[in-house]
């Protein structure tokens, strides 16, 4: 009995210093898979710039939907996207997008407020307000289910969306709270030349 188990043993600890290939963290992403350049329409930046989805392309890139106005949820789910962004390394090549459900109330300005108040590096994170349209497309697309519940509130799906430097869509995760290790992981195997 104790052979049966010495071999397993044996082989875990044989891989333990064995270097991580990106397709045994994400595996390859299908022919048909959903790039961001495929989502139309317009979008403003915290800046007031405009840009296409696909002017994110380059960088591997964590995406998620809030409203600046949240009193729980988004807070909670930026709170979870800065702990995964403190797992990888400061000189990586990896964004961080935040689309707001609200686009008439979060302007540039608000989005600039919120991320000054959340130390949100411009550099590395970026806020889209786009049409009504466009973020119910943009979501449709994701499948983030949202809707409005009152002059200010939404109702939302948590969804954080893993792109690669291509626009792929590579992984989602849904859920607040969780362990940033996994997420983390996936980024830097993206980053990965």
């Amino acid at each position: 009995m104790i052979r049966h188990l010495l071999l397993p043993i044996l082989l875990l600890l044989a891989s333990c210093g064995k270097p991580t290939t990106i397709a045994e963290v994400v595996p390859p992403a299908p022919a048909d898979a959903l790039r961001l350049s495929d989502i139309p329409g317009e979008w403003t930046t915290q800046a007031g710039e405009t840009v296409r989805m696909a002017d994110l392309d380059g960088h591997p890139t964590l995406v998620a939907m809030i409203y600046t106005a949240c009193p729980s949820a988004c807070p909670r789910l930026v709170a979870d996207m800065k702990a995964i962004a403190a797992e990888l390394p400061e000189e990586g090549n990896h964004r961080f997008v935040l689309i707001s459900f609200d686009p008439v109330a979060d302007t540039p300005e608000v989005m600039t407020a919120f991320a000054a108040l959340h130390k949100l590096d411009p550099e590395r994170w970026t806020f889209l307000q786009g049409t009504p349209e466009s973020v119910q497309t943009f979501a449709h697309v994701l499948g983030v289910r949202f809707a409005r519940t009152g002059p200010v509130d939404f109702a939302h799906a948590n969804i954080m969306s893993v792109f690669d430097a291509e626009g792929v869509l590579r992984h989602q995760q849904e859920g607040l709270a969780r362990d940033p290790e996994p997420l983390a992981r996936i980024l830097k195997a993206l980053d990965t030349p």
